[in-house]
This record gives structure tokens, C-alpha cells and sequence, in this order.
């Protein structure tokens, strides 16, 4: 696996051909990175398709990743509004990792997790961001 540093964010690059079918871009803390290599020889031997991963270091999962702030649900920590500056940094910096690695364009590029508003939560307050579970091709 690659590891690089792009816009003052730590990025792994791992690819398992010269140019991807697919581009998977994951926002990982510490404690995902312990199992990244793991989740990639999942994948690898669960897929015939070519990808690429790119996963970015984010320090705190309930800023970096909420589309809009509210209260605490659990613990203590109130949920932030960062996900929009966060889907800008994949979508203006990580591009070098597209160019570099998957030889873009990638056919497919597949992003998850708070970026992408779950259905219920888009029909009460639909995210600007991005379709529930849309493959941006």
C-alpha cells in the first residue's frame, strides 16, 4: 500500500491493476487502519473487478463526516456540519490519486458513509451532497 500526503491529509493508495475498473474512496481513522490491509485481501478475493482504494485519514469521524450539526445522540460529542468540506477535499485533492494510481478516469468511482445521506434521513432533510448510494460514473 501506498501512503502519501495530499492537502495536509494522510492518504493510502493501494491498486490492484495499472488502471481500475473501479475507484472505492474510504475516509479511515486510526482504529480502521488496523484493518485496512485486511479489507483489502477481502475484496481482492471476492471480486474479479480491477480497483483502486483510496482511503484519507480523518480525525473525527462526528465533524469531518455529518452533513449538518445536531445534539449528541450517544456520548458526549455534538455531531458537526463537515462532510461537505470533507467530500470537497476527495472531490479537489484526491483527483492526483485518480490521475497517479487508477488511470483516470476510473470507469466507476463508489464513495459511502455520512457523505452519502441514507434514504430516510434524505426524505426528512435531503443532503445537497450527494443521491443515497448514487455510483458516480
Amino acid at each position: 500500500m501506498k501512503q502519501m500526503e495530499i492537502a495536509g491529509k494522510q492518504v493510502w493508495v493501494c491498486q490492484t491493476t495499472e488502471r481500475s475498473e473501479w475507484v472505492i474512496i474510504q475516509p479511515v481513522d486510526e482504529h480502521d487502519m488496523q484493518g485496512l490491509d485486511e479489507e483489502v485481501a477481502y475484496l481482492i478475493e471476492h471480486t474479479t473487478n480491477t480497483f483502486t482504494l483510496v482511503a484519507f485519514r480523518i480525525s473525527n469521524w462526528n465533524v469531518e463526516l455529518s452533513p449538518w450539526a445536531a445534539p449528541a445522540v450517544f456520548g458526549r460529542e455534538d455531531f458537526g456540519d463537515g462532510a461537505a468540506k470533507t467530500l470537497c477535499y476527495v472531490l479537489d485533492e484526491t483527483h492526483i490519486c485518480f490521475l497517479t494510481f487508477a488511470g483516470f478516469p476510473a470507469n466507476k468511482v463508489r464513495g459511502s458513509t455520512s457523505l452519502v445521506t441514507t434514504e430516510p434521513a434524505a426524505m426528512t432533510a435531503p443532503s445537497p451532497i450527494v443521491t443515497p448510494g448514487k455510483t458516480v460514473e
